[in-house]
């Protein structure tokens, strides 16, 4: 009966395990995405047993890719993810879908136990908690704040060289050289996070901390990973973890003991932190700086904290890369041997053994070092927020995607040779084009913020590696495979990879003969000087890096953090708040008599033009043509041309002013200007100075460059809501270009007969650039086509060419094209596709042109049907006549054509110009009629659309055109995640379409209320809001626009809410006009409809409906015409 009792019970065990398994497998079978490939898994655990055996999970997805495809499904446990594996694809999913690609799937063990309090950045799902994490992380990373840390990043790789150089033995010892990467890449985070450092190699390996934060990082590296911890995958397993974590030592138990430790050790260098801050003591920092500015003082300490464990996680990669790096070059001694030639032709390191000049090939090493080695070979996983269709299969919600970095690195439709290490693929020259992207910081939405600094400390690190010494294998036996990115690295189950062998021999470098270091450079970085010492220091004769920025002007690195914080009692987070923080330990000076160390002058910038300019008369490099540059111009030009000169480039490439050409004053004043829009520094001095600058070149001889000074001032001021203004400095442009005879192409020919290609060319670009600016600016203006100087001016000169080609000065250049050339591609003989390509620049002037043809039927008088239906006819048909090279914006590498972007802007911009006003949509709720200015931005807004004109068609096809163009719009709009690198001249753009959607939303509720596509209005003006408010950052008048949008579509689209309060709302006040008016304008108090408010209100046979296809045209990029 017993045994009876006891099979039953058997068996009965048995039937739910087999039913549990075939529910479990059932569900699997079921979540796999249907329509992607992939391979076939085991029961229960999926691809799990398949990856990280034989060969590392990113070399098995690569291989799995060249059987499924570039993107295919394996399934982890319960968990289906899509692995994407080439630049393409990820250009296709991370690029063009970032908006459903944004945040991060949640894993069960790093999650729950590990990252139980908060999670980095990095790894934390998108939501407002994130979004204040990552801009506050984005504004401690950008640029300007990036090229303050240079004190930072000098003194570092100096003290990294000079403990090598104590312990090589020259070369006689061979030595394991990842204890300095890790220093160095240690002190790097600990310096940005929190202002402390250990101060020599002996300090770092004895540090009880260090080891602490060195432990605990390799470990949560671990559980990071997406190959292991089977429980993130295998919801069944978890069932006995209540039990487990009552059982001392189990592996929940340690993961959660990780996490506990590396809150303990933040939380004791933040403590140490807000200590010296109380006391005035504290050396300024990521975490200082959050702490004392109003914008972050809200974040919780978590919140802070994640970001400090973002950057924290960069020693984790930037620790591996140095140590590929060594390996490499100690096997590799022909590119030793290159790249030191380069650093001593550059002379880069004359004056200073340990500055950070550009080298072009060590740059080059530095990116090709990153791509084959990828040391993050699996970006961070995304996951999917909203369905997102791929190659007619939709990707659902909640499905993980993983970027095989390391098979993009290796794609050979991206790199030639992939597999070859070729530091050349990443230098402009005539015969290679230059890499836009590797993949070592991922790709898209979410990229890693501390790509720059990061790239800039690795710069830092091999430049000075080559310059001081000759690195050697280990032993002369030593085999080459161990410097293979397979074979010789480890970290199977890590989110790095780092090499398995790691030591080498380093020779002191006598190649070129010995460098000799000043000792009166050492000698100045002695600690704790005086006020005086500084003020001698600035007076001496020697040299001096003065940084003038803010940030960096107060950075005093020769002071680490008291010995009394990184030795703290990590277990007694209270005993750091007693630490002893004015026991400083000074470095030891003389030991470093042979390294200069980096020395910062305690110089904040006056907000004067005057001092100003007085602080960047203290040069600290210099050029080919002996002009010494300061560092707060350089950083200045540098934001002018990372942000700026892609939408307007008009003077010389980035390489050329690299190379020593320098601009004039007045020049070099507006660029500065410009450049400031984009950093921390007020531009208000700088607007003063270009403006004083600008005010001295009158009476004087016209010049090119006084027109270029000119027109890019315009530019900015236009930017900054100033209309008038701009046109008046437009103008003034224009007439020193027709005096100089810049119409004609002999001027620009006159400097291609001198040898110099690239300054006709940007002779050339000058000229267009008046003309697209001066027909932007007219189309603005209400009065009509008279105020359109150019378009009635006579003139032959040729068209600019691609932007590649100017940007990489390649000479000699091709010949240029004539514009009759262009506008009789057409009708030519030969089919436009086989003709010669023409430039982007080309088309965005062919743009403008549209737009004055717009202009010349817009004076009611002229606005025959015929002539406007004509104009119609080409506006409908521009798309179809671009070549097959110039259908798509986006590039394989995520970059945007920003001149053909423009170009497609202005076409549909024209669109609205001419439909708008004979249409049946109205403007009474964005028209203020006690505003007479024609430049007021209040009437900018719809100002160019606000007149009514005869229709050449019906009102309602008109009206139909309009939304079209502006869908449209919205929808070249929508691939532009910020618009900081984009032109100012897309504010109005970006207003206008908001208008028209705002407008037919009227139109819809009139009809039925709007109920069938209330969201898809709604979530246009959204998306054109978000960009304007990105925008406002930079510009002034995008601030502006954005606030009136923002307020016309606040109660547009709350119609229920208005239509209920109207009747019993109060006396309406001055600062609610706006909101009266554009109720009363949009909607009848009784019944919530729009009301018909002039003569050209809704009339029922005119009601809305849409034609299907009218408009499609799905071969010429669908994005955007779709």
């Amino acid at each position: 009966m017993v045994n009876a009792s006891l099979v039953s019970y058997i068996e009965a065990i048995a039937l739910v395990t087999i039913t549990i398994f075939l529910l479990n497998e059932l569900y699997r079978w079921s979540i796999r995405i249907k329509g992607i490939p992939g391979p076939r898994g085991r029961p229960i655990v999926g691809n799990l047993y398949q990856i990280g055996k034989k060969v590392i999970p990113p070399e098995q997805y690569r291989l799995w890719s060249l059987k499924y495809g570039p993107v295919f499904q394996i399934q982890l446990g319960n968990k289906p993810i899509l692995v994407i594996n080439s630049a393409a694809a990820a250009k296709d999913l991370l690029i063009k879908e970032s908006g459903s690609l944004n945040s991060r799937p949640l894993f069960y063990v790093f999650h729950k136990f590990v990252s139980k309090e908060i999670a980095s950045i990095g790894t934390s799902p998108w939501d407002e908690s994130c979004k204040k994490r990552r801009k506050a992380a984005a504004s401690a990373l950008n640029v300007v704040q990036v090229d303050s840390y240079a004190p930072i990043l000098r003194l570092e790789s100096s003290e990294f060289i000079h403990e090598l150089r104590k312990a090589c033995d020259d070369g006689r010892t061979a030595l394991d050289f990842l204890s300095y990467a890790r220093r160095f890449s240690m002190n790097l985070s600990l310096t940005l996070n929190y202002g402390t450092r250990a101060e020599n190699q002996k300090d770092f390996d004895g540090n009880p901390m260090i080891t602490e934060i060195n432990n605990v990082e390799k470990n949560i590296g671990k559980y990071r990973s997406t190959s292991s911890n089977i429980k993130n995958y295998v919801p069944l397993l978890r069932l006995l973890d209540p039990i487990m974590l009552m059982l001392p030592g189990n592996s929940l138990q340690k993961a959660l003991d990780i996490g506990r430790r590396r809150l303990r050790y933040h939380a004791a260098l933040l403590e140490g932190l807000k200590t010296e801050i109380s006391q005035k003591t504290d050396t300024p920092c990521i975490q200082g700086n959050m702490l004392k500015n109003p914008e972050t003082r809200s974040l919780t300490d978590l919140e802070r904290l994640s970001v400090s464990l973002s950057i924290m996680a960069g020693a984790d990669s930037n620790t591996p890369t140095v140590a590929w790096g060594i390996i490499f070059l100690a096997h590799h001694p022909e590119i030793q041997e290159k790249a030191f030639e380069e650093i001593k032709k550059s002379h880069v390191l004359d004056n200073d053994p340990f500055g950070n000049g550009k080298v072009l090939y060590v740059d080059a090493v530095t990116k090709e070092l990153g791509r084959y080695y990828t040391i993050l070979r699996l970006a961070m996983p995304k996951e999917v927020t909203a369905p997102v269709v791929y190659n007619g299969v939709t990707i659902p919600k909640g499905t993980m995607v993983i970027l095989n970095s390391w098979a993009c690195n290796r794609d050979p439709d991206l790199f030639e040779d992939p597999y070859s290490f070729v530091p050349e693929r990443w230098i402009a020259s005539s015969d290679s084009h230059q890499q836009a992207h590797q993949f070592a910081f991922g790709m898209g939405s979410r990229m890693c913020v501390a790509a720059n600094l990061a790239h800039k400390a690795l710069y830092l690190a091999f430049l000075h590696l080559i310059a001081h010494f000759k690195i050697l294998p280990a032993t002369d036996d030593e085999p080459a495979s161990v410097a293979d990115p397979i074979v010789g690295g480890g970290g199977a189950n890590s989110v790095s990879t780092p090499p398995l062998y790691t030591r080498a021999s380093y020779l002191k470098s006598k190649r070129g003969g010995k460098r000799k270091y000043s000792r009166s450079v050492t000698d100045s970085a002695v600690s704790d000087s005086s006020p005086v010492q500084h003020q001698q220091r600035a007076q001496s004769p020697q040299r001096q890096w003065v940084d003038t920025s803010p940030a960096a002007a107060l950075i005093y690195l020769n002071q680490s953090r008291p010995a009394a914080v990184l030795s703290a009692d990590l277990t007694n987070t209270d005993s750091v708040a007693t630490a002893n923080t004015t026991a400083i330990h000074n470095l030891n000076t003389q030991s470093l008599v042979d390294i200069p160390l980096a020395t910062t002058t305690d110089v904040i910038a006056s907000s004067s033009p005057q001092s100003l300019r007085s602080l960047q008369e203290q040069r600290v490099t210099q050029d080919s043509d002996g002009v010494l540059r300061g560092p707060a111009e350089e950083t200045l030009v540098e934001l002018y041309y990372e942000n700026f000169h892609r939408s307007h480039p008009i003077l010389f490439p980035k390489m050329v002013y690299d190379s020593g050409r320098r601009y004039p004053s007045y020049l070099n004043a507006v660029v500065q200007y410009i450049g400031s829009h984009y950093s921390v520094i007020s531009a208000a001095p700088l607007r003063e100075l270009a403006a004083t600058e600008l005010a001295q070149t009158i009476g004087s001889e016209n010049s090119p460059q006084i027109v270029q000074a000119r027109l890019l001032y315009a530019i900015a001021l236009h930017g900054n809501g100033e209309i008038k203004e701009a046109r008046t400095r437009l103008y003034e442009a224009i007439d020193m270009a027709l005096a100089l005879g810049m119409n004609n192409k002999e001027f620009a020919n006159f400097y291609s007969r001198q040898g110099s290609d690239l300054e006709a060319e940007s002779m050339r670009r000058t000229w267009w650039e008046l003309y697209v600016l001066d027909g932007y600016l007219t189309a603005l203006d209400p009065r009509g086509p008279s105020s359109f100087r150019l378009g009635s001016i006579g003139g032959d000169v040729e068209m600019p060419c691609e932007e590649s080609i100017y940007a990489e000065g390649r000479t000699p250049m091709p010949r240029p094209s004539s514009r009759q050339a262009f506008e009789g591609r057409i009708f030519g003989e030969v089919d436009p596709e086989e003709t010669k390509n023409f430039s982007s620049f080309t088309y965005r002037v062919d743009a403008i042109d549209l737009i004055a043809r717009v202009l010349a039927v817009r004076d009611p008088n002229r606005a025959h049907r015929d002539k406007a239906q004509a104009v119609d006819n080409t506006l409908a048909s521009w798309a179809h006549y671009l070549p097959s090279n110039k259908t798509d914006i986006v590039n394989a590498y995520g970059e945007i054509d920003e001149m053909l972007l423009q170009a497609h802007m202005m076409v549909q911009f024209a669109a609205i110009l001419l439909h708008f006003p004979r249409s049946n949509l109205i403007l009474d709720f964005c028209v203020d009629p006690d505003a007479n200015d024609t430049t007021c931005v209040d009437n900018l807004l719809c100002g160019p659309i606000s007149h009514k004109l005869p229709p050449s068609s019906t009102r309602h096809i008109h009206g139909i055109k309009a939304t079209e163009a502006s869908k449209r719009l919205s929808n070249l709009f929508s691939i532009c995640t910020s618009m900081q690198k984009h032109s100012p001249l897309f504010m109005f753009g970006l207003s206008l379409c908001g208008v028209v959607q705002c407008s037919t939303f009227i139109a819809h509720v009139r009809f039925d209320g709007a109920g069938k596509c209330l969201e898809q209005h709604r979530d246009r003006v959204r998306l054109l809001n978000g960009l304007l408010k990105s925008a406002s950052e930079t510009w002034p008048l995008s601030k502006v626009i954005h606030q009136k949008l923002r307020r016309v579509a606040a109660i547009l689209f709350q119609i229920r809410s208005v239509a209920t309060s109207v009747s019993s709302a109060p006396p309406v006040t001055a600062t609610q006009h706006d909101e009266a008016r554009i109720t009363a304008a949009a909607f009848d108090p009784v019944v919530g409809v729009a009301s018909q408010t002039n003569d050209f209100a809704f009339q029922l046979e005119n009601a809305w409906m849409s034609i299907d296809g009218q408009f499609g045209s799905p071969e010429l990029a669908p994005w955007v015409w779709g």
